[in-house]
């Protein structure tokens, strides 16, 4: 994490804006969590093993869908 947040740094960016990138990542696991909320109130060993395997998958699939979004929008401003 540390890494990153040096590259993005390096580019100009500052506390502020990582604090938007945290907090962003804040709100996409509150939405994980609603997902596993009944799951997680009951934390037998099943429903702990079975939260996380949904959880992997939407993180996985948010980070894909993520990654796709960002991609496009930069190629719109590329080619404005």
């Amino acid at each position: 994490m540390t890494r990153a947040a040096n590259r993005l740094m390096r580019h100009g960016l500052e506390g502020r804006h990582l604090r938007s990138i945290r907090l962003a990542a804040n709100r996409e696991v509150d939405l994980f969590r609603q997902l596993t909320g009944p799951l997680l109130r009951h934390p037998s060993p099943a429903n702990l093993r079975q939260a996380a395997e949904v959880l992997a998958d939407v993180a996985q699939a948010a980070r894909e869908l993520q990654e796709t979004m960002v991609r496009e929008d930069l190629r719109t401003l590329l080619e404005a």
